[in-house]
């Protein structure tokens, strides 16, 4: 059974220190790069479009109505590329802070063979498998295992299979193994010093999100040989938006178990 407590919440900072807070985050205002995604010819908007920008490995995902954000960006030229299944790429050459200026607009034209594809290929696989076979071949910033590579190390230790996912990292604590982002700390970074535990679905269902109180799953608990698939996304940015909770932040893991098949 799971320890529910394992972490407590220590005695606050002293208010003068937590007065300085502010201060000691403040960070130079870099650009924002706004603009939307839309179908050639028209306005119809391209939603949960991954956009990104490689060499500076920042991230995000359009919105209903194909806009989208990024922010934080140095001054300069970049790259920017969106992509999403069941459309052909597309990128463009920004300048900054010029381009912060106006709104850009990219657009993605479909792509009928593709959505053929990848519906053949998920009809093949029990229902409650087709989702993580839609997005293992739609992301671009997510890790996946499928059986046949959990195959190959079946006789690993779970935690020691996944702690090879980059942006991924094992915490012990005695005789338990927790996942946690390697980006940083968690929840009440500035009152104890506590991992970002990864949000954690285990066959479709939220089962963990780090409120800052409550223990992870412990990993130990899981068998290589039981588990079908893994997804892994290091940041809330290359996190689905169906998969994007409040711990997002953290990383999500995704686990899908062999029962039932």
């Amino acid at each position: 059974m799971l320890a529910r407590y394992l972490f407590r919440p220590r005695a606050l900072l002293p208010a003068a220190l937590l007065a300085c807070a502010p201060l000691l985050s403040a960070t130079a205002q870099a650009s924002a790069l706004r603009g939307r995604l839309l179908e050639p010819g028209g306005d119809t908007p391209v939603s949960d479009a991954e956009v990104f920008i490689p060499r500076l490995n920042v991230t995000t995902r359009s919105d209903s109505l194909g806009r989208f954000v990024l922010a934080g960006l140095p001054d300069g030229r970049h790259q920017l590329r969106a992509v999403r299944v069941g459309y052909h790429g597309a990128e463009a050459m920004v300048d900054l802070p010029a381009a912060a200026a106006g709104e850009l607009v990219l657009r993605l034209t479909p792509d009928p063979q593709r959505v053929a594809g990848v519906q053949a290929t998920a009809a093949r696989l029990p229902a409650r498998m087709r989702e993580f076979e839609q997005r293992r071949t739609g992301s671009r910033g997510g890790r996946f295992l499928t059986r046949e590579e959990l195959q190959r190390q079946d006789q690993r230790r779970f935690a020691d299979v996944i702690r090879e996912l980059p942006g991924l990292r094992i915490v012990q604590t005695g005789g338990n193994l927790f996942a946690a982002s390697s980006r940083g700390q968690g929840p009440r970074a500035l009152v104890q010093s506590r991992p970002c535990f990864t949000q954690l679905y285990l066959d479709g269902s939220q089962i963990f999100s780090d409120d800052g109180y409550a223990d992870p799953p412990n990993l130990t608990e899981f068998v290589t040989a039981n588990v079908e698939a893994v997804e892994y996304y290091p940041t809330a940015g290359v996190t689905p938006a169906q998969l994007r909770g409040t711990g997002a932040e953290c990383g999500t893991l995704v686990l899908w178990t062999r029962i039932g098949r």
